[in-house]
C-alpha cells in the first residue's frame, strides 16, 4: 500500500493454499511474488493457474509480474502456460525486453481484450506524460516472436528454477556491485 498507493483489500497468505480453500471470487489476482533473486515456482504451473481461474469472476484477470528477457525459455514458458488456461494473454514490458532482469507484466483473461482498452487504461494509471508515452510505445511494439523455447509448466515438470539461473546470477552480481561494501563489512 505504501509503495503502490493501493486502497483495496489485500490477502497475504501462501497463494496456492489460500486459493484452494477460499470460496470468494475476485476480479483480479495479482502475482507479485519475486523474493529477491527467485520465485516461488509452484505458483506458476498450469495447475496453479487453473485453480486461480476458478476463483475469478467471469471477466476476471490474472496479472503476473515476472522478470527475464522476453524471448527466454522462462518467459516463453510462462506465456505458454498461461495461454493453456486463458483465452487471451498479453505482455507489457517494463524495461528493455532483452535485458536479463527486465520486468514483464503478463495479463491473462478469458475476456476479449482490444488495444484501445489497454491504451485507455495505460493513460488512466500513469503518473506522467513521459511515462505514458513510454508504456504506450512498449505496448504497441512488443510481441513475443517465438515460443519455440517455451514449455507448458506443470506441477510434475517445472524447470523454472533452472531457467532462472542466469537472472539469479545477474541479480546477485548487480546487488554486489551496488551494496558490496556494506555486505562485505558485516
Amino acid at each position: 500500500r505504501i509503495f503502490f498507493g493501493f486502497e483495496g483489500n489485500v490477502t497475504i497468505d501462501d497463494a496456492r493454499s489460500y486459493i484452494a480453500r477460499t470460496d470468494k471470487k475476485y476480479d483480479a489476482i495479482i502475482y507479485d511474488v519475486a523474493a529477491g533473486d527467485g520465485y516461488a515456482v509452484h505458483l506458476f504451473s498450469q495447475e496453479a493457474f487453473a485453480a486461480a481461474k476458478e476463483i475469478l469472476n467471469k471477466n476476471g484477470i490474472v496479472v503476473v509480474n515476472f522478470n527475464g528477457p522476453a524471448h527466454s525459455p522462462k518467459v516463453t514458458s510462462l506465456f505458454k502456460t498461461l495461454k493453456s488456461i486463458f483465452s487471451n494473454v498479453f505482455i507489457v514490458n517494463g524495461t528493455d525486453p532483452e535485458y536479463i532482469l527486465s520486468s514483464q507484466f503478463f495479463f491473462a483473461t478469458d475476456r476479449q481484450i482490444d488495444s484501445e482498452t489497454v491504451e485507455r487504461n495505460i493513460k488512466k494509471f500513469v503518473k506522467s506524460a513521459g511515462e505514458e508515452e513510454t508504456l504506450l510505445n512498449v505496448w504497441r511494439n512488443f510481441t513475443i516472436h517465438s515460443l519455440s523455447e517455451g514449455i507448458i509448466v506443470t506441477d510434475d515438470f517445472n524447470p523454472l528454477d533452472n531457467f532462472q539461473i542466469d537472472s539469479t546470477t545477474a541479480w546477485r552480481t548487480q546487488n554486489l556491485k551496488i551494496f558490496g561494501d556494506l555486505l562485505l563489512r558485516y
